[in-house]
């Protein structure tokens, strides 16, 4: 059977999703798998299996399943049930996806903040601050400042993802509820 052109580019489209996810999560640390799977995922109107996913993606099923597993940890996808097909393990997205790649950023700054505190506490219980040594004491009001200046960001951080939480929130309550229940198997 002939593919029309836009089947082609639709084919085409997928392909470039799932490869461009997967540039992405590598560029951010994450597995390149990881991306491709989610690029996949996002590309596909209806959950697809495990077995399309290996077979899509060329990987093998074991090094896939462990992928999604760590993904239906993280909440970003989700196992969904297809009543055609009982024996057969099916795959979506999760709908707050979004919401859950905030989270990292926050725990990534307050990990950073408790870092430059300890060195702070350590250099102030050290008793080295009295002798008035001017690398230390510069060093030790940088620190100062840097924990300053990240407790900033990360509390415009918090009210960032509150904000983007609310909006995503409004924005799932306003689209039509049946194709995105349909998308994530609710």
């Amino acid at each position: 059977m002939k593919l029309t052109e836009s089947q082609i580019t639709y084919r085409e489209t997928q392909d470039l999703i799932t490869n461009e996810f997967g540039d992405y999560f590598e560029f951010l640390g994450a597995k390149r798998l990881l991306g491709r799977i989610f690029g996949l995922l996002i590309a596909n109107s209806k959950p697809v299996s495990l077995k399309e996913i290996a077979e899509k993606l060329k990987i093998s099923k074991p090094a896939i399943s462990t992928t999604i597993k760590y993904g239906m940890q993280t909440e970003m996808f989700k196992k969904v049930y297809v009543p055609e097909n009982p024996r057969e393990y099916f795959y979506t997205m999760g709908i707050d996806f979004m919401e859950m790649m905030i989270d990292p950023g926050l725990k990534k700054m307050q990990m950073f903040i408790d870092r430059i505190s300890d060195v702070i506490k350590f250099v102030e219980n050290s008793g080295s601050l009295n002798a008035k040594d001017a690398d230390l004491m510069e060093l030790y009001e940088r620190l100062k400042y840097l924990e300053k200046a990240f407790g900033i960001v990360l509390g415009e951080y918090h009210i960032f993802g509150k904000r983007v939480r609310q909006k995503l929130s409004d924005l799932r309550d306003n689209i039509d509820s049946t194709s995105v229940r349909l998308r994530c198997g609710e």
